[in-house]
């Protein structure tokens, strides 16, 4: 919490952001037009003030095609990111100083041993690819 904190410190409530894994939508299965700036996924994503406002005022109130919470589309991440995007909400970077993710889909074991091939799907769909990945 104190690591999210200190990250979240860095930017305005008042910016329409959101944080979290940065992935882009290269699954053939998923149509890439509804996250043209990718989405968040992972264990999670953060919301700013702003961003919930947005959510709740236009979103939640029907005004955006396809944001339902019955959509049925794909993904709840990439939905997400598709009714975020129709209320101008966009995705921040989240990236260390040294251009490390904060995010992760695995635990911490997995994270520091980096033991995942170059056929991984993670290394695939990630915005930012982690400089400390070593690759099999």
């Amino acid at each position: 919490m104190e690591n999210l904190k200190k990250m979240l410190a860095a930017h305005s409530s008042e910016e329409p952001r959101y944080f979290g894994l940065h992935m882009t939508v290269k699954d053939k299965r998923i149509d890439a037009n509804l996250a043209p700036d990718g989405y968040m996924s992972g264990a999670g994503y953060v919301l700013s003030s702003e961003s919930l406002k947005r959510l709740a005022t236009h979103v939640f109130r029907g005004e955006t095609p396809n944001c339902s919470l019955h959509a049925n589309l794909t993904a709840e991440d990439v939905l997400m990111a598709h009714c975020l995007h129709q209320v101008g909400v966009k995705p921040a970077d989240t990236r260390d100083s040294e251009g490390n993710i904060r995010f992760s889909h695995f635990d911490v074991e997995t994270m520091a041993n980096g033991n995942l091939s170059k056929e991984f799907w993670y290394l695939r769909f990630i915005v930012w690819p982690q400089p400390e990945v070593r690759l099999e």
